[in-house]
């Protein structure tokens, strides 16, 4: 919860870089970003996930220069994540179902969430309408709902059929931190990015190990040329 905090904090201090003044024109846009996980997230004993992680985003943002080439970008973001074979993260298989059972589904885990990011960036002009940018910043994460394939909650405490109290697997709320580069052509834009977890989701679980993810996006800008 102190990075998820650090991290608010850290995006409102560069949003109060964009009183500054610039010569380039400001610019809104939207983008379509998919993430997949690079290693094996959470191995901790009965704790381990070797599926594949999907994540998908759809970004609303706003590329503001503060002086010259530099910029900060908040982004807004509506994002459906996927964890497959995710139930090997919870130590067993439910109903003794085995991996390969072809009842088992392609998708355990499903997430429905939202973000907020504020990245700082440079662009470097190109020849004729091509540009650079490069950008880091934090990403704060909030779900909205995660269950598993019986419609199970893993982010709030629920009771199951035999009546006992199951605890919430997951933090509702987690803080990202991702680095990266956007090739820019008129309006259009296409980004490389990778980024790490600075929180650990897992609630009660120490030494998970830390998730890393690659990005691939493409989108446009509406109005503005830099």
């Amino acid at each position: 919860m102190k990075k998820v905090v650090l991290g608010i904090l850290m995006t409102l201090v560069m949003l109060s870089a964009t009183a500054q003044e610039s010569e380039k024109k400001s610019r809104w846009g939207l983008r379509f970003t998919a993430d997949a996980m690079l290693n094996d997230a959470y191995k901790t004993g009965t704790y381990n996930s070797d599926g594949a992680f999907l994540n998908y985003n759809l970004t609303l943002l706003y590329q503001c220069f503060v002086k010259k080439n530099w910029f900060i970008e908040p982004q807004f973001s509506l994002y459906k994540m996927k964890y497959e074979d995710g139930v090997i993260m919870f130590g067993c298989l439910p109903n003794g179902e085995e991996k390969n059972d072809k009842n088992f589904p392609a998708y355990y885990l499903k997430e429905f969430g939202g973000s907020i990011a504020v990245v700082a960036g440079y662009n470097f002009p190109l020849k004729k309408d091509f540009s650079l940018d490069i950008f880091l910043g934090p990403d704060i994460k909030y779900a909205f709902t995660c269950e598993d394939k019986n419609g199970n909650s893993l982010i709030k405490d629920y009771v199951d059929a035999g009546g006992d109290i199951v605890k919430a697997t997951y933090h509702r709320a987690y803080l990202t931190w991702k680095a990266g580069v956007g090739l820019n052509w008129k309006a259009l834009n296409v980004t490389l990015s990778g980024g790490t977890y600075l929180t650990n989701r897992l609630k009660g679980i120490e030494g998970a190990k830390t998730p890393y993810f690659l990005s691939l996006g493409i989108g446009f800008r509406f109005h503005g040329k830099p």
